[in-house]
């Protein structure tokens, strides 16, 4: 539970949305069909008080014509809704095929696009990184000294820990880890752009990417 209220809270600080978050018009979509899944269930829940009330009356013409009703106001509400489904995909389109090896899917604001699957520091001159093992980084597994490990490359967030929006034991958790899909189920695209190249400190060489 207190994992679950941390990430709910560091969403919501950070404006992030995961990779599966809708755009807006998706989620009036959802909504409008979640509402009318509310009024089937209902239609039918009074049918069946109907029912039972009019057989309690012993009142077949009652019974008949709530049946009627009933069935026909279900019959409607599910024909709106699959209308509403059938119109809901249509403005839906393929991704691109990415053929480029150093490029990668990430979502951003609802919306999957291509970005470099290992984004550089800005104003620094690139050189060679610093050589790691998997084994190495793992030493690195305490508040004092916290490495992860994503898309292959190190990173040193020991003096971000106490302030990421999520609260720290997140970070601590994956401490001395490869948190490559964990890190992607969490953050958009801007947030590997932006924060995580100034805590860039090497590449482990013994992990790749999955495919």
């Amino acid at each position: 539970l207190q994992v679950t209220a941390q990430r709910r809270l560091y969403l919501w600080r950070a404006g992030l949305r995961q990779p599966s978050a809708m755009s807006l018009p998706g989620a009036v979509t959802s909504w409008s069909s979640s509402w009318l899944q509310v009024f089937c269930c209902a239609a039918c829940a009074m049918l069946v008080a109907a029912r039972q009330a009019a057989a309690d009356a012993a009142d077949e013409a009652l019974l008949a014509k709530m049946l009627r009703l009933g069935a026909t106001s279900a019959a409607a509400l599910l024909a709106v809704q699959l209308a509403f489904s059938e119109r809901a995909g249509k403005g839906s389109k393929e991704l691109e095929k990415n053929s480029d090896d150093t490029l990668v899917f990430r979502e951003d604001d609802g919306v999957s696009k291509l970005v470099p699957l290992l984004p550089e520091p800005k104003g620094v001159a690139k050189a060679p990184l610093k050589k790691y093992t998997v084994a190495e980084v793992a030493e690195h597994n305490s508040r004092e000294s916290i490495w992860i490990i994503v898309d292959c490359r190190v990173y040193d967030l020991t003096r971000y820990v106490d302030k990421h929006p999520g609260g720290p034991l997140m970070i601590e958790n994956m401490a001395g880890k490869d948190c490559t899909d964990v890190f992607a189920n969490y953050h958009s695209a801007r947030i590997y752009k932006q924060m995580l190249p100034p805590m860039l400190i090497g590449e482990a060489t013994d992990v790749k990417v999955p495919a």
